[in-house]
């Protein structure tokens, strides 16, 4: 059968996330994925090993360095807390080039490159799903140390009192994504590593308040400045967050431009977007021409 939660790297136990439109499919998807299971043996996303959704080889390889938490994570609370959502590599605090108006800091579980480059495609395109804990065990710390993000300078001293409940936002799918797919994987993925947080004492909700108001181009060949526009105007805000501080969730971060606009939707609803958490961060590939990207270093606590 398919690997539990505990198969992942530290997972902690969290109760699936309850959206009823999509109560029919997921017991769909649960059998055709238990009958596949008697016929195909599981193997790692990453590299093909039989066993584990994720073999270990891959999960050691999907995240920054473990050695040293962010200048932000410093405090003995927030270390164990971020430690019992992932044993890995601390999150790291990541700036596109160019950058892009607008933008919250930035903090990425790791960079889109191989294996998690492989694992975030079979996620969300290749219906593996069954790597949703331990996906989530990467974005739960990214969550708890972009909420500790004060506003100002990335890696500036963090308020005394931290606020008592983290806020998190997930960028929303289209429509032609959700008919694609048939589900959201970016929702039950947040749900999944907010779940985490909150059976370990942090205090958070999602808050699903972007919508898409207007399609958009594919921006995979786009570089910052045409993605940006592209992406003018395409969010809105449902709900009232007047004043409410709050995280911006997006799987992938490029040049920044998708959270950057959200931010400005965010922003003109009277939220206040203080910092955006994503599983993986794109590296940029030489010096700046039309494609931008994020460079890999930048650790808040100095380390490159």
């Amino acid at each position: 059968m398919r690997p539990s939660p505990s198969s992942g790297p530290s997972p902690l136990a969290a109760p699936r996330s309850g959206r009823s439109w999509a109560d029919g499919l997921a017991a769909l998807r649960a059998v055709a994925a238990a009958t596949a299971d008697l016929a195909l043996p599981v193997t790692c996303a990453g590299c093909g090993a039989p066993g584990r959704a994720c073999c270990a080889d891959c999960c050691a390889a999907a995240t920054w360095d473990a050695s040293t938490p962010p200048a932000s994570a410093r405090a003995g609370a927030t270390r164990q807390r971020a430690r019992a959502g992932a044993d890995l590599g601390w999150p790291r605090l990541v700036a596109p080039s160019p950058v892009v108006p607008g933008l919250p800091p930035v903090w990425s579980a790791g960079p889109y490159a191989t294996p998690l480059r492989e694992l975030l495609v079979a996620y969300k395109d290749e219906d593996r799903r069954d790597l949703r804990p331990w996906l989530a065990t990467l974005l739960a710390p990214a969550l708890l140390v972009a909420g500790r993000q004060p506003r100002g300078a990335p890696g500036a001293p963090r308020p005394a009192t931290p606020e008592a409940t983290l806020v998190v936002v997930p960028m929303p799918a289209s429509a032609g994504a959700r008919r694609r797919r048939g589900d959201e994987p970016l929702a039950d993925l947040v749900a999944d590593a907010v779940a985490r947080l909150t059976a370990h004492g942090v205090d958070a909700r999602i808050e699903p308040a972007l919508r898409v108001v207007r399609s958009v181009a594919d921006q995979s060949h786009l570089g910052a400045r045409a993605r940006a526009a592209n992406l003018d105007g395409a969010f809105a805000v449902r709900g009232r967050l007047v004043g409410v501080r709050c995280v911006l969730v997006d799987d992938v971060v490029t040049t920044g431009a998708t959270l950057a606009e959200a931010a400005r939707a965010l922003r003109a609803a009277g939220a206040q977007p203080r910092a955006a958490a994503v599983i993986a961060a794109t590296a940029r590939r030489g010096r700046p021409s039309g494609r931008a990207g994020l460079p890999l270093a930048g650790l808040a606590s100095g380390r490159p």
